[in-house]
């Protein structure tokens, strides 16, 4: 199926059931304010046809999402759940929705879902990206996200968000999610990964999150509704941050929380992360200059001097930020993918968020706000049940 330069306005945008391929490309999904909570963009239900389910094709392509509950959901309840064989989700505006994307048992091939470079703007009351239930081999790259304060609640949405409910069939947990060079500003979490305990091999490299409350919170254990599961062996969780840069965030004490000390590595190779309070403090040097301060950075202090297991430390904090690496182009092999199904794609679009300098303790730095949103190339896959959706609302 293929929709392309279309305008959806209607509180039910575009539901789809059991496809091997999806492509939608520069479309509209605007709905009204007034019924936002009721609106979804794209529904994707894929169940059991070994058939059709099992190499499963999404592409979505320079579309705009603005006042709607759900952007993108997916949903595969089936046993065996589909197999998404490839899927790029990119360059898509996001603006005032309350999902912008919601993936549930989701499993795709390693290395073939790149959710990269989308906009998420005015966050309403969620989450920008919800990965829910069983979550495997995702890659979140080069996005932006920034939420909305105001109204009558203190904070409005997050970032990124994990969720675990073992009420859905054949649940595994999160394995393989990879979120890197993007930017978290102004959420609440930026990136909340609950159900540490079925998570494995999370990554978070290369993102710069400022002034959030709380930049990251790898948080809880799963949630048990129905099912009995299975927690991941602690030596094999392998939480991994390296090369984040953390600014004038509200809590820093800790200035990040984790459920699970004792699984999460907060270097690699000798780079850890740049600190921002702890970096510019006048006691705190780089006396030789190598880019790494002369002392590690401890987040929490629960250990013993005879047992520090349980203490989090960031052994080599970086004395500088990590700059973004923001791409023009679509990396390989995905620009050759979008070359086969989008032959003409229209040139990337500069920019319309303006960048705003920020000084703090004598430091510039230059970071993303988002003024206003704008139509850029996009990419997306995704699937839900209304129903199913409106039936519960997810914690973060």
């Amino acid at each position: 199926m293929r929709i392309e330069e279309s305008n959806f306005t209607e509180t039910r945008g575009l539901g789809v059931v059991n496809t091997s391929q999806l492509v939608v490309v520069r479309s509209r999904f605007v709905n009204r304010y007034d019924v936002m909570t009721t609106s979804t963009a794209i529904a994707l239900l894929q169940v059991s046809d070994p058939q059709i389910t099992r190499n499963v094709t999404l592409i979505i392509a320079n579309n705009t999402f603005k006042f709607m509950k759900w952007g993108i959901g997916y949903f595969s309840p089936s046993v065996p759940p589909a197999i998404v064989k490839r899927a790029f989700i990119a360059d898509n505006v996001f603006n005032f929705t309350i999902y912008g994307m919601q993936l549930i048992n989701y499993r795709s091939r390693p290395n073939a879902t790149l959710i990269f470079r989308n906009t998420f703007l005015n966050i309403y009351d969620e989450v920008g990206i919800n990965l829910w239930a069983t979550t495997e081999n995702v890659t979140i790259w080069n996005n932006q996200f920034h939420a909305y304060r105001g109204g009558s609640d203190w904070w409005r949405g997050s970032g990124v968000s994990t969720w675990a409910s073992m009420s859905w069939p054949d649940f595994t947990g999160f394995k393989n999610i990879v979120i890197k060079d993007n930017l978290f500003n102004q959420t609440y979490n930026g990136v909340s990964a609950v159900a540490s305990d079925v998570m494995k091999n999370l990554v978070l490299s290369g993102n710069w999150f400022v002034e959030n409350i709380m930049p990251v919170a790898i948080d809880d254990p799963a949630y048990n509704y129905s099912q009995p599961y299975e927690p991941v062996d602690p030596s094999t969780r392998e939480l991994l941050m390296y090369n984040n840069s953390f600014f004038d965030n509200e809590i820093l004490d800790p200035p990040i929380f984790v459920y699970h000390p004792e699984n999460v590595q907060l270097s690699l190779n000798g780079w850890g992360n740049y600190w921002h309070e702890f970096a510019t403090r006048e006691d705190v040097l780089d006396q030789d200059g190598d880019g790494i301060l002369d002392e590690p950075f401890v987040i929490y202090d629960n250990g013993t001097p005879d047992d520090p297991s349980d203490d989090v430390v960031d052994p080599y904090p970086l004395a500088r930020p990590v700059p973004i690496r923001w791409l023009s182009g679509y990396p390989p092999p995905w620009d050759a993918i979008i070359a086969e199904f989008i032959p003409s794609p229209p040139p990337r679009q500069p920019s319309a968020i303006g960048a705003t300098s920020l000084e703090s303790d004598g430091m510039s730095f230059s970071t993303a706000y988002f003024d206003s949103w704008i139509t850029v190339g996009a990419l997306i896959l995704a699937l839900s049940i209304p129903v199913i959706f409106m039936s519960r609302r997810i914690r973060k």
